[in-house]
């Protein structure tokens, strides 16, 4: 009884239940003899009012508003576009582009945490540091202190 539960109905189940519903003008009491929900059968009455037909409906991939190949390429040209750049190409909003480079692992740009330095504070630096040397080195040892002195 429970792999019902589990499987869709067959289009001749739903032919039988159907021809009973119109046979008897009742929807209540073929659900009761064939143990099927009223819903159901509601719905292959729209499917078949709808399309004419009851077949089970098909559902396939979401048609995709970006074709992922010519995306791909797009960004290996260039790629230090924005997102509103690559939509007005592609003809879409920026949200689907940050969608689409979302599902195909693309990331963020990080900033780097290291930056160039200024060649001349280093010089600076060096030349205050190397005036230092007559001076003993102290070495602090931080892990007792539980505030900062700075």
């Amino acid at each position: 009884m429970w792999y019902k539960l589990l499987m869709a109905y067959s289009i001749d189940f739903h032919k039988k239940v159907l021809a009973y519903c119109k046979r008897t003008d009742s929807i209540t009491e073929a659900s009761d003899l064939f143990q099927i929900s009223r819903n159901a059968i509601y719905g292959w009455l729209k499917l078949k009012e709808k399309t004419g037909e009851l077949n089970h409906q098909v559902k396939g991939t979401k048609p995709r508003k970006v074709d992922r190949d010519r995306f791909k390429n797009y960004l290996t040209d260039n790629p230090d576009t924005y997102l509103t750049e690559i939509a007005s190409e592609f003809g879409c909003h920026p949200t689907t582009v940050h969608y689409a480079l979302k599902a195909m692992g693309y990331t963020r740009k990080k900033e780097p945490h290291l930056h160039e330095q200024d060649p001349e504070k280093v010089a600076l630096f060096l030349k205050n540091f190397n005036s230092l040397k007559y001076l003993a080195p102290v070495y602090v040892d931080e892990t007792g202190f539980g505030t900062y002195f700075y």
